[in-house]
């Protein structure tokens, strides 16, 4: 989980995400680097705030923030990473725009006065 809201992939290391769809494929460490240039592509933010349970201790606002990445940034990937592609789609889910997974996630609470 990040802790800024914007990061530029090809810089930062990998999202979660890669990281456990990396240690669970034989992807070569020499091409794992042809993802990051597509991670800053077809991103969408979207922010969820609410406030817990009435019975919960912590009444405070909460909210939480998920980038989505649209898979259609990775089809260039299909051939050259076949194993990783199929994964990320698997991992999607559809959409009326388009098929999307979360690629990054924060959450945070509003300080107390």
């Amino acid at each position: 989980m990040n802790r800024q809201l914007e990061v530029d992939y090809s810089k930062a290391n990998f999202p979660e995400i890669y990281r456990d769809v990396f240690r669970n494929s034989e992807t070569a460490p020499s091409n794992r680097n042809l993802v990051k240039p597509v991670l800053n592509y077809l991103q969408m933010a979207i922010s969820l705030s609410y406030l817990p349970a009435p019975d919960s201790t912590d009444q405070r606002l909460l909210t939480h923030i998920c980038i989505l990445h649209d898979l259609r940034a990775l089809e260039p990937l299909a051939k050259s990473l076949p194993a990783v592609y199929a994964e990320m789609s698997r991992r999607a889910f559809s959409s009326e725009a388009g098929r999307y997974y979360v690629l990054d996630s924060i959450t945070g609470a509003t300080h107390a006065d």
